[in-house]
């Protein structure tokens, strides 16, 4: 199923957001929400994933491993576990006898707890730590401590944690000899402007811009800047010398993240 599609004219700030125009990229994930575009080179070139932000989907990491073999996941969502996802199961099964909840539902349920316990196992592993800047507590780590915690200088990032990406910023830049490569999700673009703008301008010292896409689960302020991004970024030991595309959506693989709403197109100045 497609959507409609509308266009938005980026703000003059918005140039910094034109991609590179790579030959490679492809489409990982599920459809719709929860999968990314980026460039196969960043496939080829990771030995590992850094999952910043599971929910109860994971189908991006999925596919990464099955298409390399001996890729290695840490996930890190402090919101999400086998006791939540035990209990939404348990949950859903008490419905059904009382008619509020569907078999379907609980299916569903199971799917996911099932999901979960034969992914995240040896050598995949999922902590459930939130991700910040400044960690005081064990239930929290930062970029440096998650880093420690893999065995690889050839890491693929996924982040996705609703607002905290503004934090770790920093962190990603001073380890950017360890990452290939990141699929970033930027939230609350129109009140953190100045944030933002500032952020992918440090990521654009040792990355540079492969996609950007909006998600339209978020709105377009006044000025043409979508309030959600999906920015993926690729480290420029990775790169020749692309120039930039001339058209920022592709087609091909630019998909709505919410199908009841259009699709967005960006258009630079």
């Amino acid at each position: 199923m497609t959507s409609p599609i509308v266009t938005a004219r980026l703000p003059a700030s918005g140039a910094r957001l034109r991609p590179l125009a790579l030959p490679d990229m492809i489409r990982i994930g599920r459809d719709h929400d929860g999968g990314y575009v980026l460039p196969r080179r960043l496939i080829d070139a990771a030995d590992a994933v850094l999952a910043l932000g599971l929910n109860d989907d994971w189908s991006f990491e999925e596919a990464l491993v099955a298409m390399k073999a001996g890729l290695i996941i840490h996930g890190y969502d402090h919101t999400v576990g086998h006791r939540s996802f035990a209990r939404e199961v348990a949950f859903a099964m008490a419905r059904l006898p009382l008619g509020k909840g569907t078999v379907a539902q609980f299916r569903e349920r199971w799917k996911i707890l099932r999901s979960y316990k034969r992914f995240f196992s040896a050598p995949n592993r999922h902590y459930a730590q939130k991700i910040t800047d400044q960690p005081d507590t064990p239930l929290e780590t930062d970029i440096n401590g998650a880093l420690q915690q893999m065995d690889s200088d050839q890491i693929l990032i996924k982040m996705d944690i609703e607002g905290s990406e503004y934090r770790i910023v920093d962190q990603l830049v001073e380890n950017a000899d360890r990452i290939v490569g990141a699929c970033i999700e930027f939230h609350d673009i129109h009140p953190f402007r100045i944030v933002f703008n500032s952020a992918i301008d440090a990521l654009c010292g040792p990355f540079a811009i492969a996609h950007a896409h909006p998600n339209n689960y978020g709105k377009i302020s006044p000025d043409g800047m979508p309030d959600v991004l999906e920015i993926t970024f690729v480290n420029r030991r990775l790169l020749g010398d692309e120039p930039f595309r001339t058209q920022i959506r592709l087609p091909a693989l630019d998909q709505a993240n919410d199908l009841r709403r259009p699709d967005i197109s960006l258009l630079t100045s």
